[in-house]
């Protein structure tokens, strides 16, 4: 190493090394490079990793607020079998859906969990207690609700027929806008 330097670009200014032989070397735009490829990496994850479970129903309120949008909630137990139909079947592939995505935040609640969940007004509650607000005793359940967690279609409830359960759900997004 013979000396430190700033980098020539002028939106840089990353110090740099000065080695033997090789010259300058700024390393900037390879971390940016390296960033842009983890954050694309980590979104393409998170939508091959399932749906979020809910955490922050005020926040989610706000996001559907700003950007024109309805919340699906999904309504699950762990080891349910038609849960886990509607959340790979249907629900994620809306996910990866980029039309879909435009129109839809979804989120997940346990209705047996404990798991500390704010609800639209930001008051501290749980997954079970959010699902017994809405009555929900049975799974796979899917609700449409708007940004102040008002009901805006017919709860999905049940998982009846393959066949039709695409355009049940679709059905019920449909109906709002």
């Amino acid at each position: 190493v013979t000396g430190v330097q700033t980098c020539a670009l002028p939106i840089c200014g990353t110090r740099v090394m000065r080695t033997e032989g090789y010259g300058r070397r700024c390393t900037a735009p390879l971390r940016a490079a390296i960033l842009a490829c983890a954050l694309a990496l980590s979104a393409a994850a998170n939508a091959a990793a399932g749906i979020a479970l809910a955490r922050d129903f005020s926040a989610d309120g706000r996001e559907a607020r700003a950007t024109g949008r309805v919340i699906v909630v999904l309504f699950a137990t762990a080891g349910c079998p038609w849960c886990q139909r509607v959340r790979e079947e249907y629900l994620k592939p809306m996910l990866a859906n980029s039309d879909d995505v435009a129109r839809i935040i979804v989120r997940e609640i346990d209705i047996d969990g404990r798991d500390a969940l704010a609800d639209f007004s930001g008051a501290a509650t749980t997954h079970a207690a959010f699902a017994a607000l809405h009555a929900v005793r049975l799974v796979p359940t899917v609700l449409v609700l708007g940004a102040r967690g008002e009901l805006l279609a017919a709860p999905l409830v049940g998982f009846g027929s393959a066949d039709y359960y695409g355009y049940y759900l679709e059905e019920r997004i449909a109906e709002i806008g």
